[in-house]
């Protein structure tokens, strides 16, 4: 499993970039990471277009998966994240900052 995952936007305008690969990480870390996966339904997922005005210094997320020979690619505002994608990106945020 590959995950591309990058915030960009904000106060700052910095984005925050990580690239896992599950095969670099731990058993019980992967399966964790496997989990968030499953709880996030990733194939049902459907995200909400942002609102026309611009959130001032809102969060913008890319969001890549590369799971079981499918990939899956969301590009999303913050306003508008499903709240079961939100533990990932939070898992992937502690990775980022590490």
């Amino acid at each position: 499993m590959q995950i591309y995952f990058e915030r960009y936007g904000g106060f700052t305008g910095i984005p925050m970039k990580a690239r896992i690969n599950s095969d670099d990480l731990s058993e019980q870390e992967a399966d964790e990471l496997v989990l968030m996966l499953n709880n996030a339904r990733l194939p049902d997922l459907k995200i909400q277009p942002s609102e026309k005005r611009a959130v001032p210094d809102q969060f913008g997320y890319h969001l890549t998966v590369e799971m079981n020979g499918i990939e899956y690619e969301f590009e999303l505002q913050e306003s508008v994240m499903p709240e079961s994608l939100r533990p990932l990106v939070s898992y992937l945020m502690n990775k980022v900052r590490r």
